[in-house]
């Protein structure tokens, strides 16, 4: 049993981007077609042989982004370790989804898979067209992925997708009998590459992220504590045994469901975001849908090696790499390796009024 198309609810998003619908108008009148035909983008070192996703040496594929949930039923999560950035967004109730970026590593099961929000129109086209994978979504929101898809700001590798003349459902998905409705639906990463090869989604060129030595002036620090709602709480703790930082949500370490180990990373990332109107998905609800603006940018926090920096994110357009800098505007850097990135609100939030918060200590 497949999970079903909802009808239109409250959104709440996230965008780290000016309002989408501009953004996309302004991209399909620039965006060139892609031809006609298949075709197929090579796996490739990256400058100097490096992936622009984690700094790290080794081949990249093409870049893939799967939307993933993070309700208590959908723990634990599968195919999370393997990601080269993991993306923490906010979504209505006050709950949290997660946007898994893939270009080194594909593994066989990832998920549970979910929905498709405008948060993830804001987000994703900063990786160079990526691919994007996702168990449908509501009419609004469907009908701007596919805009998306149309000005060239991404590939549609959701479960209705068509590449190639081929329906990739079959290969690309599945349901996992243990567990139940909807957090059952799974995506084969390996099938996913290979689709992206197909539709020519490219490795990725720019990471925006920029990595070397630690950034002046950081300070000890040992924990992230992150609030969305009186549903959502999350953050890491530094782990000095593992030299790495453990994922937590709700009060505990977030579990790999494949190893049964608590998920680590080498950085965490905090971006702060300002609200403003959601300019697709108007409700009947009182209380306004609502995303990030750019292309301002904001508040970030930098964890690597058990320190932490503060300094400024900024995305000056919707197909822009989100970049750090400190507060002279040298770049703030990440240590090479795997990144948690966690989007948090400013103010309180729409769903209960809880203060949005993000505190190191």
């Amino acid at each position: 049993m497949t999970p079903t198309t909802r009808t239109p609810r409250r959104r709440r998003a996230l965008l780290l981007a000016f309002p989408i619908a501009a953004s996309l108008a302004l991209a399909a009148c620039s965006s060139s077609a892609d031809g006609g035909g298949a075709a197929t983008a090579t796996t490739s070192t990256g400058a100097n042989g490096v992936n622009p996703l984690t700094g790290t040496l080794g081949s990249v594929g093409p870049v893939v982004a799967v939307k993933i949930a993070n309700t208590v039923e959908a723990r634990p999560q599968s195919g999370l370790p393997q990601a080269d950035q993991v993306w923490v967004t906010e979504i209505e109730g006050g709950h949290l989804r997660f946007v898994a970026v893939y270009s080194s590593a594909f593994p066989a099961k990832i998920g549970p898979v979910r929905s498709a929000r405008e948060t993830d129109l804001g987000l994703i086209p900063q990786f160079g067209k990526p691919g994007f994978t996702y168990a449908g979504a509501d009419a609004p929101v469907q009908a701007e992925v596919t805009k998306a898809a149309g000005a060239g700001l991404i590939v549609d590798l959701g479960k209705d997708a068509v590449v190639d003349g081929t329906p990739i459902r079959a290969t690309s998905f599945s349901t996992d009998p243990a567990r139940k409705v909807p957090y059952n639906f799974y995506a084969d990463g390996t099938a996913l590459s290979g689709y992206a090869r197909t539709a020519g989604v490219e490795p990725p060129a720019n990471g925006g992220f920029a990595f070397g030595a630690p950034a002046p002036g950081a300070t000890a620090c040992t924990t992230l504590a992150a609030t969305w709602s009186k549903t959502a709480t999350g953050g890491a703790r530094w782990d000095a045994s593992s030299t790495s930082w453990v994922i937590r949500f709700d009060g505990a370490d977030l579990i790999d469901r494949e190893s049964g180990k608590p998920i680590t990373t080498t950085d965490v990332v905090v971006l702060r975001m300002k609200d403003v109107a959601s300019t697709i998905d108007r409700s009947v609800y009182a209380v306004p849908v609502m995303q990030s603006s750019g292309p301002d940018g904001g508040d970030a926090i930098v964890m690597r090696g058990g320190t932490c920096s503060t300094g400024h994110w900024s995305r000056p357009t919707l197909a822009s790499p989100t970049t750090l800098t400190t507060a002279d505007g040298k770049p703030l850097t990440l240590a090479p390796g795997r990144s948690w990135v966690f989007t948090v609100g400013v103010g309180p939030s729409l769903n209960d009024k809880t203060q949005r918060t993000a505190t190191t200590s």
